[in-house]
């Protein structure tokens, strides 16, 4: 049963009428004042009351942290049927609800499937330590959500993505079943607390990796790659002020949008001439970008090199061009496993403003 006491409440009296309260306590006078249940939590009875065959014959006041507090709203729980009991002589008053209440969640979602919050503050301690995120979700909770989505390579969203619990039940869920989703959190900086990079970003990192919990045992990772963007407006230059730094800087993030279109996060190489990008597994991406024909070749050559290390590898190559792609076929000795696109147009109009 439930205790009526609640650290968080103000002090409050509640009455109980004579004759409503149950107990385990002997026959017999028990007299007022502070009783102790040795914890700061003390209940205090106000007035003597008398115990007879396990009911409380005397209307029961009582003084405390409770988050019951007026007269209707005790009356309307005795007339549902809720027990009220004192186990002992603390007079911590318990409570027993024969009448189910509305949309209660421990009956909506069980407490053994989903866990709840003290579970879920545990969790990322255990991870983190001491963090400033307080009842992160549990990532039982996103687990059970997201199984209901009958497709095991789904994207799933989630637009506040606060300690990141969303990605790290993705990421069991994938180790569970063998799934391949993927996961896209999204979370905006609050005041000075830098909640995605030291929260979010850092706790899934520990995921992927492996890390050393609380009681210094070490947690192997589950893999995946991870990628962590900030959003921010980029400057606008006029093209004839327009700088090499800004043309490359342009650039660079141009290819970082590439590659998440491909899905290849990790960057592996970049040079003043091109970009490399990597899933992790079997699937490179590779993005020139300074327009310099003598660079060309050793970009080609490093892609090859990629391809030919496994049969099962594959390239996607981008060139920012004012042509079509295939122009820098002849670049390639073999275009088996390598695919060259052509730069989305959005990019490729900003970028060509800037350089004319």
């Amino acid at each position: 049963m439930p205790s009526l006491t609640k650290a968080k409440e103000k002090i409050k009296t509640i009455v109980f009428p004579k004759n409503t309260v149950r107990t385990l306590l002997p026959n017999g006078i028990y007299h007022k004042g502070v009783k102790d249940n040795g914890r700061n939590l003390k209940w205090e009875l106000l007035d003597d009351v008398e115990v007879k065959d396990g009911v409380i014959i005397s209307t029961l006041k009582l003084k405390g942290h409770s988050y019951w507090a007026t007269e209707s709203k005790i009356i309307q729980e005795l007339e549902d049927g809720t027990e009220i009991w004192i186990k002992s002589e603390t007079f911590v008053p318990y409570y027993k609800k024969t009448k189910e209440a509305v949309n209660r969640p421990t009956k909506l979602l069980d407490r053994e499937i989903v866990n709840d919050y003290v579970y879920s503050n545990s969790e990322l301690k255990r991870i983190l330590g001491e963090t400033k995120i307080n009842n992160p979700k549990p990532t039982t909770l996103i687990s059970f959500l997201c199984d209901f989505i009958d497709r095991k390579s789904s994207i799933i969203l989630d637009f506040f993505a606060g300690s990141g619990t969303t990605l790290h039940a993705t990421m069991k869920l994938n180790a569970e079943d063998g799934g391949n989703r993927q996961c896209i959190l999204v979370q905006q900086k609050e005041g000075d607390k830098n909640i995605c990079e030291s929260v979010t970003y850092e706790r899934n990192k520990r995921v992927i990796n492996g890390y050393e919990n609380a009681k210094g045992e070490q947690i192997p990772g589950l893999g995946n790659s991870l990628k962590y963007y900030k959003t921010a407006f980029v400057g606008k230059h006029p093209a004839k002020s327009a700088s090499d730094d800004d043309k490359i800087q342009l650039s660079l993030r141009a290819g970082c949008l590439l590659a998440l279109a491909e899905n290849t996060l990790e960057e592996i190489e970049t040079t003043n001439c091109f970009q490399i990008f990597s899933d992790g597994n079997r699937h490179y991406t590779g993005v020139y970008f300074t327009g310099k024909a003598a660079d060309i070749p050793t970009f080609a050559q490093k892609l090859e090199t990629l391809r030919d290390e496994n049969r099962r590898n594959k390239i996607s190559a981008y060139f920012f061009c004012w042509g079509d792609s295939e122009q820098f076929e002849d670049e390639f000795t073999s275009l088996e496993r390598i695919s060259l696109k052509p730069i989305p147009k959005p990019i490729l109009d900003i970028y060509q403003s800037i350089n004319n």
